[in-house]
C-alpha cells in the first residue's frame, strides 16, 4: 500500500519537473523570437531609412551634379545597387546610366570616363562587380520591356545602350587616349569585357534576350527598329563569341535565339548588314560541330519541340547560305516525326506541314508564313546556282550574291568530274547532248545527289510548300545519264543506282507538283515548263523504269516472297516514278501528246501476264493496278469482261444454262412513271439480286399489261429509258457543261428533292447494272465526273483547272485574270473562300483550313486558283458523286475499272466513236426462221445500208435496233444482245404472202415487210425513212419509199412495219 503511494508521488514529481522544464523552454524560445523579430524590425527600419537616405542622396546627385566624375557616379551606382528595388529604383537607375553614358562621349576626360576606374588598382574589382551587376539588371529590365509608350522606348535604348557599350572596348575613348599610351591595358580591358560577357550568359542573357523579342513582336512582325535590332544582334554575337566553347552556354543560344522564329528574317529585312557579321562569327561552324553528335542534337530537338524545330531550322537555312545539308536533313525529318500524320478527326491542319497531330498555338501563327519564306532560300536561285552549278547550261551572267557566296563556301567550289564534262557542250532545241562518256562513280555526282536528298526530306516534311522547287535541269541531267548508262541505271543494284536515286526522286517529286499546277495554254502552246517533245521523252523515260520495277524486279511484292530485297529509298524513287508518270498519263488522256500507242509496253507478253493473273501472282495486279495503260486497251476490255463473267458464273447466272435455271426478279413498270417505279421496286433489292436476271412486265397508258415475252430486250428497254429519263436535265439530277461538247454531271442543286442522293445511288446501280450487262448506253458524262467513279490512285495529282472552261466558262475567265493579274493581287481582296448563293441565303466555304482569314497574294494565288476550280468540280458535288459512286460500286467491282482511263471509261458506257463498220455488224448477225445470209432479202439490207445510207443515216438505223448511235467498244462482236433477224410469213392486203424480215435485238422487234418484186431494180434506189406513230401499242411504221430508176411507172414500193417495244421516235430524231 506505502509502496504503491511512493511510486505515485515519485511519478508526479518527474511530471512537474517535466512540465517546468517545458515552460522554461517555451520562454527562452519566446523571448529568443521577440529578440529575433525585434531585431528584424530594427534591421527592416534600418534599411528602410537607409534606403530613404540613399535615394535622397541620388536625387540630389542628380538634380544638383551637372558632371559629376566617374568615381561619384561610382560610389552613387554601388549604394542604388544595394538596395536597388525594380519598380521604385528604376528612375534612378536610368538617370545614373544616363550620366554614364553622358560622361562616355567627352573627350579627353579620362575623370568623367566610368570605365576609367577599370584601370585602378584600387577600384578594379569593385568596379568589375558592379559592372556585372549593373548589366545583369539592364537585361532583366530588357526583358520586361514592351515599347508602346514613349518612355518605355526610351528605357530600352537606354539599356540596350548600356549593354552594348560595356560589352566591348569599340566605344571606350580611353582605347585611344594619352592614359594608356605607354601602358599595354588593351589586352587586359579586353579581357574584362569577356568576363563580364561570361557573367551575363551564365545569367539567362538569351533567355532575356528571347523574352524581350516576345514582347516586342506583333502579329509575326518584329517591332523594333534598325538601330535597336542591329545593338540587339551586336550584344548577341558578342556573348556568343565569349560563350562558343561552353556547351551548356550554347545550347542556351539554339534555345533561345537560333529558335526565335523567323529572327534572321527580320534581321536581312531591317539591318541586312547585321546578318553579315553574324554570320562572320562563324556561328554556324561552331553549330555544326558541335551537334555533329546526333546524341546531342536528338537532345537539342527534344527540348524545343516540333514548332521551335522548325524556326531554328527556318534560321540555320537563312544563316547557312546552303553550305551544309545533313544538320537541315536531320532537323527536317525531325520536324516530320513530330507533325506529319494522315487526316483524321483528331488532327489539325498546319500551313506548312499539312495535317498535323497538335494543333499551332496562336502566338506562333503570324510567324509560320515568315519561316515558310526562310525555307524557299533551299530552292531560290541563289541556292540552286550553288548546289547545281554544273547541273545548269553555262550562261555569260551568274548572279553576283552566288559568286561572292560561291568563293566562301568549300562545298560549293568548281570541280571537274562529271557535271564538268557532261555540260561543256553544244544545245540543240532545249536538250544538252553530251560530248563525252558520262561515268556515274564521279565524286562530282555524289554531291548533288546528296543535295537531292535533302531536298527530297524538304518535300516530305513540308507538303505544302512542294511547288517551289525547280527541276527544269535536273531533268536534262537525268535525260543525259538515261542517253548515256541505259534504262539499266534505274535497276541496277550498283553505285550508279545510289547515285541516281536521290537525283531522280527529287525531279519526280516535283514535276508532280509542277506539271500539275500548270494550264494547257502555258503546256501546249507556250511549252512550259518542258516542251511536248520533253515530256514524251520523259513518259518514256518513267514509263520503262516504273514497268521494270513492277514486272520484272517486282519490287512490291514482300522480300518473303520474292526473296529479292529491295531498298526503301529505291522503292522511294519507284513511288514518285509513278506519280508523275500518272500525271503525265492523265494530262495525255485529257489532251494528248503523245504519238499513238505511246503508253504500250512491246515487251510485256500478253500469254505470260494472263498466265500470272490466272496464278494470282501479285506482280500482274500490281502492274494492273498502278500502269495497265501499258497494256492495249482491247486486252484490257477483254480482260474486264472476263471479270464480268467469272463474276456471274460465280453468282450462278449462265446465258445458255441446261445444267440449272438462274433466279429471276419480276418486277411491274408503268410507261409513265418508268424511274419512280424503276426506283421503289428495285432500290431494295441487293447487289446480288440486281446483277441476276431482271424481268420486266410494262403497263400501259390504260392500266394493261402489255403482251410479250421479256427474253432481255424488255428490261434492256426499261433500263434504257429510266437512264434517259434519269439523266435528263430537266430533271435536276444531272446537269449539262457548256462548251463545244455537252457532258453529264450532278447537279449542285440536286437536293431540291427530299431523297437525290437515294436516286444517284439508284442512277448509279442502273448504270452499273447496264456495263455489267455489256449494254451500250448513250450517256456523254463528263470528264471530271468519270474520273470520281474511277477514283485512280494518283487522283491527288489531278488539276481541275483544265476541265473547269465546260463546266463555268465565266469563273475559269475570272480565274486566268487573277492568275495574270500584274499589280498586287492583295488589292482584288480575295480569300480563299467561296460565296455561294442557297436558294436565297449567302453560304460562305472555305478552300482550305481557315480560308476566310487567308488572303490572296501574289505568292499563292496559284493554289487559290485550284483549289477553287478543285471546289467547283469535286468539293460541291460531293455528297452526289458519293453516292452515285455508292450505287455503281455495288454493281461493279472498283477494281475492276482502275485498267481503264476516263476516256476510256466513257467508251465503255457509250460505245466507240468510229464509223459504222457494216462488214462488223452483217458478220456478227445472227439469223431465225428460215433466214440466212444468202437470202435476197437479207442483201438487199446489207446492200441498202452500205451502199445508199451514209454515215448519218447508218447511225440512226443503228440508234433505232440498239438504242445507240456508235457501235459497242471493240465491234459487233461485243453487242448485247447480238443482233438477230428473223423470217416471219405475212399477209398483204391483197391476201397475197410476203416475205417479212424480224430483227430481233431483244429490245426491239423490228417486221421488215417486202414486197414481192420481179424488178432487181429496188435495190439500187434512193430511200428515205419516215417514222409516224399509228396506235397506243407503240408500234411504228417505217415507210422507204422506193422509184424505180429503170422503169419509174412501176410504182413498187417496199413498206417496213416495225413494232417497237422502246420509246417513240420522234422527228428529230430521224
Amino acid at each position: 500500500m506505502f509502496g504503491s503511494q511512493s511510486r505515485q508521488l515519485k511519478a508526479d514529481i518527474v511530471d512537474k519537473a517535466r512540465t517546468a522544464r517545458a515552460e522554461r523552454a517555451m520562454n527562452k524560445n519566446h523571448s529568443a523570437a521577440i529578440t529575433k523579430v525585434q531585431s528584424l524590425c530594427r534591421r527592416y527600419l534600418y534599411i528602410e531609412n537607409l534606403r530613404k537616405e540613399v535615394r535622397s542622396s541620388i536625387d540630389e546627385f542628380t538634380e544638383k551634379v551637372a558632371q559629376p566624375t566617374a568615381i561619384e557616379i561610382f560610389d552613387k551606382m554601388r549604394w542604388l545597387l544595394f538596395i536597388f528595388q525594380r519598380n521604385a529604383d528604376n528612375t534612378r537607375l536610368e538617370k545614373l546610366c544616363h550620366r554614364i553614358l553622358s560622361n562616355m562621349t567627352v573627350n579627353d576626360s579620362p575623370k568623367l570616363w566610368y570605365v576609367t576606374l577599370a584601370i585602378s588598382n584600387q577600384y578594379l574589382a569593385s568596379w568589375l562587380y558592379q559592372v556585372k551587376k549593373l548589366l545583369h539588371i539592364c537585361c532583366e529590365q530588357l526583358a520586361i520591356i514592351q515599347i508602346n509608350k514613349k518612355n518605355e522606348l526610351e528605357a530600352m535604348q537606354l539599356y540596350l545602350t548600356m549593354l552594348v557599350t560595356f560589352s566591348g572596348t569599340t566605344s571606350w575613348k580611353l582605347m585611344n587616349s594619352k592614359v594608356l599610351a605607354n601602358k599595354n591595358f588593351r589586352p587586359v580591358l579586353e579581357q574584362i569585357c569577356k568576363q563580364i560577357l561570361l557573367n551575363l550568359t551564365n545569367n539567362d542573357f538569351f533567355t532575356n534576350i528571347k523574352n524581350f523579342l516576345w514582347n516586342n513582336t506583333r502579329s509575326g512582325e518584329l517591332k523594333l527598329s534598325k538601330i535597336s535590332l542591329s545593338g540587339i544582334i551586336v550584344i548577341i554575337r558578342r556573348a556568343f563569341d565569349t560563350c562558343s566553347k561552353n556547351s551548356k552556354s550554347l545550347k542556351q543560344f539554339m534555345e533561345s535565339i537560333m529558335a526565335y522564329p523567323a529572327l534572321l528574317y527580320h534581321v536581312k529585312k531591317l539591318s541586312p548588314e547585321s546578318l553579315t557579321e553574324f554570320r562572320e562569327s562563324h556561328v554556324l561552324e561552331i553549330v555544326l560541330d558541335e551537334y555533329v553528335d546526333g546524341n546531342k542534337m536528338s537532345m537539342l530537338t527534344t527540348s524545343l519541340g516540333g514548332f521551335y524545330t522548325f524556326s531554328l531550322l527556318g534560321n540555320l537555312i537563312q544563316l547557312s547560305q546552303y553550305s551544309d545539308k545533313s544538320i537541315v536533313m536531320y532537323l527536317l525529318n525531325y520536324c516530320h516525326d513530330q507533325n506529319s500524320v494522315k487526316n483524321s478527326n483528331a488532327t489539325v491542319h498546319h500551313p506548312l506541314f499539312g495535317w498535323c497531330s497538335k494543333s499551332l498555338a496562336t502566338q506562333f501563327q503570324d510567324s509560320v508564313p515568315l519561316i515558310g519564306q526562310q525555307f524557299q532560300y533551299l530552292w531560290s536561285p541563289t541556292a540552286v546556282q550553288l548546289f547545281f552549278t554544273d547541273v545548269f547550261e553555262k550562261s555569260d551572267e551568274v548572279p553576283s550574291e552566288a559568286v561572292a557566296l560561291k568563293k566562301t563556301n568549300e562545298s560549293s567550289k568548281k570541280k571537274k568530274g562529271l557535271f564538268g564534262r557532261v555540260f561543256s557542250k553544244s544545245q540543240i532545241k532545249g536538250f544538252i547532248l553530251p560530248s563525252t562518256k558520262v561515268k556515274t562513280d564521279s565524286e562530282l555526282i555524289k554531291r548533288v545527289c546528296s543535295t537531292c536528298a535533302m531536298y527530297n526530306t524538304a518535300l516530305g516534311t513540308l507538303p505544302e510548300m512542294r511547288t517551289d522547287i525547280l527541276t527544269e535541269p535536273l531533268w536534262k541531267f537525268i535525260y543525259i545519264l538515261y542517253q548515256e548508262e541505259g534504262p539499266q541505271i534505274f535497276h541496277e543494284n550498283g553505285p550508279s543506282l545510289s547515285d541516281a536515286i536521290s537525283l531522280t526522286t527529287l525531279f519526280c517529286n516535283c514535276c508532280c507538283h509542277l506539271i500539275t499546277i500548270v494550264d494547257d495554254i502555258e503546256m501546249y502552246q507556250e511549252n512550259k515548263p518542258f516542251t511536248l517533245d520533253e515530256l514524251v521523252k520523259m513518259a518514256t523515260l518513267l514509263n520503262y523504269m516504273v514497268f521494270h520495277a513492277v514486272w520484272k524486279l517486282d519490287v512490291f511484292t514482300s522480300s518473303k516472297a520474292t526473296g529479292a530485297k529491295h531498298s526503301y529509298e529505291y522503292k522511294q524513287m519507284i513511288n514518285a516514278g509513278h506519280m508523275l508518270l500518272m500525271v503525265l498519263y492523265d494530262r495525255n488522256c485529257r489532251r494528248s501528246f503523245t504519238p499513238e500507242n505511246h503508253w504500250i509496253i512491246k515487251e510485256l507478253n500478253y500469254s505470260e501476264f494472263t498466265a500470272a493473273i490466272n496464278e494470282g501472282a501479285n506482280r500482274s495486279y500490281v502492274l494492273l493496278r498502278k500502269i495497265a495503260h501499258v497494256i492495249p486497251r482491247e486486252k484490257r476490255v477483254d480482260l474486264f469482261r472476263k471479270l464480268v463473267a467469272d463474276d456471274k458464273k460465280s453468282l450462278g447466272i449462265f446465258a445458255n444454262s441446261s445444267t440449272g435455271r438462274p433466279s429471276y426478279t419480276y418486277i411491274t413498270i408503268n410507261r409513265n412513271r418508268l424511274l419512280e417505279d424503276g426506283y421503289e421496286q428495285l432500290t431494295q433489292l441487293p447487289a446480288e439480286a440486281i446483277k441476276r436476271t431482271i424481268k420486266v412486265q410494262f403497263v400501259n397508258e390504260q392500266g394493261l399489261h402489255e403482251a410479250g415475252i421479256d427474253e432481255s430486250g424488255v428490261f434492256k428497254e426499261f433500263l434504257e429509258e429510266t437512264i434517259k429519263k434519269a439523266f435528263d436535265p430537266g430533271l435536276n439530277l444531272f446537269k449539262v457543261t457548256c462548251g463545244d461538247e455537252p457532258r453529264l454531271y450532278p447537279s449542285p442543286t440536286s437536293y431540291i428533292h427530299d431523297n437525290h442522293l437515294s436516286l444517284f445511288e439508284f442512277v448509279g446501280r442502273m448504270l452499273g447494272k447496264a456495263i455489267y450487262e455489256g449494254l451500250v448506253m448513250e450517256v456523254p458524262l463528263a470528264l471530271f465526273f468519270l474520273n470520281n467513279v474511277l477514283g485512280g490512285q494518283h487522283s491527288a495529282f489531278y488539276s481541275c483547272i483544265d476541265e473547269l472552261p465546260s463546266l463555268d466558262p465565266e469563273l475559269y475567265k475570272n480565274l486566268n485574270y487573277v492568275k495574270n493579274y500584274e499589280d498586287d493581287v492583295e488589292d482584288l481582296g480575295l480569300t480563299f473562300s467561296f460565296d455561294e448563293d442557297v436558294l436565297g441565303k449567302i453560304v460562305t466555304h472555305d478552300l482550305k483550313y481557315g480560308g476566310q482569314t487567308i488572303p490572296v497574294t501574289n505568292e499563292n494565288k496559284l493554289s487559290y486558283i485550284h483549289l477553287m476550280a478543285h471546289f467547283r468540280l469535286r468539293k460541291q458535288l460531293k455528297k452526289q458523286t458519293a453516292a452515285f459512286i455508292k450505287g455503281f460500286h455495288s454493281v461493279i467491282t472498283p477494281q475492276w475499272l482502275q485498267v481503264f482511263s476516263g476516256p476510256e471509261f466513257q467508251l465503255l458506257i457509250a460505245g466507240e466513236n468510229t464509223s459504222i463498220s457494216i462488214l462488223d455488224l452483217k458478220k456478227h448477225t445472227k439469223y431465225l426462221g428460215g433466214y440466212h445470209s444468202k437470202h435476197r432479202v437479207i442483201q438487199w439490207l446489207w446492200d441498202v445500208l452500205k451502199n445508199d445510207f451514209k454515215e448519218e443515216e447508218r447511225c440512226k438505223f443503228l440508234k433505232f435496233v440498239t438504242s445507240c448511235s456508235k457501235p459497242p467498244l471493240q465491234g459487233f462482236s461485243n453487242l448485247q444482245p447480238p443482233f438477230t433477224i428473223r423470217y416471219v410469213e405475212t399477209e398483204n392486203e391483197d391476201g397475197e404472202g410476203e416475205d417479212s424480215c424480224e430483227s430481233v435485238a431483244w429490245s426491239k422487234t423490228i417486221l421488215l415487210s417486202w414486197l414481192r418484186y420481179d424488178n432487181s431494180t429496188c435495190a439500187t434506189s434512193k430511200w428515205s425513212l419516215q417514222y409516224s406513230h399509228i396506235d397506243n401499242n407503240h408500234h411504228w411504221e417505217a415507210v422507204v419509199d422506193a422509184f424505180a430508176v429503170d422503169d419509174p411507172s412501176l410504182g413498187a414500193h417496199l413498206v417496213t412495219d416495225i413494232m417497237v417495244n422502246g420509246s417513240p421516235f420522234t422527228p428529230s430524231d430521224t
